[in-house]
């Protein structure tokens, strides 16, 4: 006896509104949450988005800066820019219309992919409610909310809405007479996501799989009949490494990057814990410092990974479908989780995409899993609703932990103290749970998490910059002068800490060696009208001191 479907006509538009509204719902207290970590030098000192507005300019962000490389995403600031200045509200809301647009191409894509003819009926015609909970359980997990409301991470989720789009589009061109006005559009979308995010370079070979998976079921037979669509890609991926090989990316004053074979080597143990958050996100942290590891500590996570990778090629050599799943995971991955150091080992914002083959495998593993377990008479009588149920249970509790994670954005002070919380030994949370205590006034405790994040983290001239700020704020010259000598040291060209140290010399009595801090700072910046006025300053009280 053939099992009857779960829900044999849902009203797809129906469901599609039903995964807005709920992604609405979990992110509905994120509108005030304030700006992090890069979105201060990304939004608020981004000279390049702010009035009067200009496209052009926006898509030339400063050399060397956070949204170098990434015109795209600094041009979408600079609207938000214009729209609301530095009010945050508008940003998130771009960020969360974003993520539900993204959502809803997902629920087209595994619409056509499980109703494929290479699922073999294994879902019959509960196709479009399994994708509606794939599709829900992706937009309201908690794992999302660092890509969604951390403002910064529009790069992430722009690019996971482009790259689905991408793919989307190509799958629609496929089932079309005249393909090419459909795959004409993939490439604009690819091409545009060319200048949001790197991650963009595994959308090509996920949209190859898609097709000799699904669409040809022959790699040569898809190559083929798509030439348009690939020799695009394929140009675009050139542009792409020419890019990368000769463009101006974001710099750092502190390059704390591993070396390749270090970065490779922690990798393993960083992707069982995306899975394992994945499944169970207990423990969400905006800032995971991970440190460096060695292969002997991630050994049992590298064999399990090389299984995973394993069992995925022999899948995608069998043209199974759950191989296509498995390739897209790893695919999205390897640009940040491979051996192409970066400066964080691991950041939850990169699970972003590579969430949705997971969820997909739970959802229809189960599905299938339980067809095959359970009676026919059973599963269209009880178990097929109690699964409805059941799903919803857990969309609903995920959207509940969402909304709950978000409350923990809603000031500096509360997601530094929760990351602190979950990685104690975090330096960059010490140092800017400073910065919000700091802004609080709270200057004594501010100094305390400042000294922590320099005991931890002794060669980054910020740290010693913002507690030299402190210091000096407190009265403690002496002190601030040699932490201040210590930013310099550290970083020669840091015009703020030359500044600052001048005019901390200055106060001290010292003119000559202040004169000298602060002639160093107009070379540096030798447009900055702070630094030619406090020259003058402390000039003029040195000529009558004499």
């Amino acid at each position: 006896m053939r099992p009857t479907p779960i829900f044999t006509r849902p009203r797809a538009w129906a469901l599609a509104l039903g995964i807005a509204l709920a992604t609405l719902a979990a992110y509905s207290n994120s509108f005030y949450a304030p700006f992090l970590l890069d979105d201060l030098a990304a939004i608020v000192q981004n000279p390049s988005i702010h009035a009067p507005f200009s496209p052009w300019r926006a898509l030339f962000p400063p050399p060397g800066s956070v949204a170098a490389g990434r015109p795209v995403t600094n041009l979408s600031f600079a609207i938000n820019q214009a729209i609301s200045g530095n009010s945050v509200w508008s940003y998130h809301a771009v960020n969360l219309a974003i993520h539900v647009a993204a959502a809803l191409v997902l629920f087209f894509i595994l619409r056509k992919a499980l109703a494929s003819s290479r699922m073999h009926g294994a879902f019959d015609g509960s196709c479009t409610v399994l994708a509606f909970f794939c599709s829900l359980i992706w937009a309201v997990h908690p794992l999302q909310t660092e890509s969604v409301t951390y403002i910064f991470q529009r790069s992430e989720s722009l690019m996971g809405l482009l790259f689905l789009a991408t793919l989307g589009l190509s799958i629609k061109g496929w089932e079309k007479a005249r393909p090419w006005p459909w795959h004409l559009a993939a490439l604009g979308t690819f091409a545009l996501c060319l200048g949001v995010k790197e991650v963009i370079v595994a959308a090509p070979f996920c949209v190859f799989f898609y097709d000799a998976v699904f669409v040809s079921q022959n790699a040569r037979k898809a190559l083929a009949r798509s030439p348009l669509l690939y020799g695009g890609f394929a140009v675009g991926l050139v542009l792409l490494a020419l890019g990368l090989a000769f463009g101006n990316q974001a710099a750092r004053i502190t390059p704390h990057k591993a070396a390749p074979l270090e970065y490779l080597a922690t990798q393993p143990k960083v992707i069982a814990y995306y899975l394992q958050t994945a499944l169970w996100p207990g423990r969400l942290c905006l800032d995971l410092s991970w440190p460096v590891m060695t292969l002997r500590q991630t050994w049992p996570h590298a064999l399990l990974l090389l299984g995973l990778a394993s069992a995925t090629a022999w899948a995608l050599w069998r043209k199974m479908p759950l191989g296509f799943a498995g390739a897209c995971f790893f695919l999205i991955l390897a640009p940040t989780s491979s051996f192409f150091p970066l400066l964080n080992l691991a950041f939850e914002h990169r699970m972003y995409l590579p969430l949705a083959p997971v969820v997909v495998a739970c959802v229809c593993g189960g599905f299938v899993l339980a067809k095959r377990i359970l009676p026919a008479r059973a599963w269209t009588s009880w178990a097929g609703y109690g699964g409805v149920a059941l799903l919803l249970a857990v969309s609903l509790a995920l959207a509940a932990a969402t909304h709950a994670r978000n409350t923990v954005y809603q000031s500096q002070r509360a997601i530094w103290e929760d990351t602190l919380a979950k990685a104690p030994g975090n330096w960059r949370a010490h140092l800017n749970l400073g910065y919000a205590l700091a802004r609080e006034g709270n200057t004594a405790l501010a100094i305390t998490h400042y000294r922590q994040a320099a005991r931890l983290c002794p060669n980054d001239p910020i740290i010693h910059f913002n507690l030299a700020n402190m210091l000096m704020r407190e009265g403690k010259k002496e002190e601030a002068i040699a932490h201040y000598q210590m930013a310099v040291a550290i970083y020669p060209g840091f015009f703020q800490a030359r500044h600052n140290l001048g005019a901390a010399l200055a106060a001290t009595g010292d003119f000559e060696h202040a004169v000298l801090q602060l002639r160093e700072a107009v070379r540096l910046s030798p447009g900055s009208s702070l630094a030619r006025a406090s020259l003058a300053r402390v000039l003029s009280l040195s000529q009558k001191t004499r």
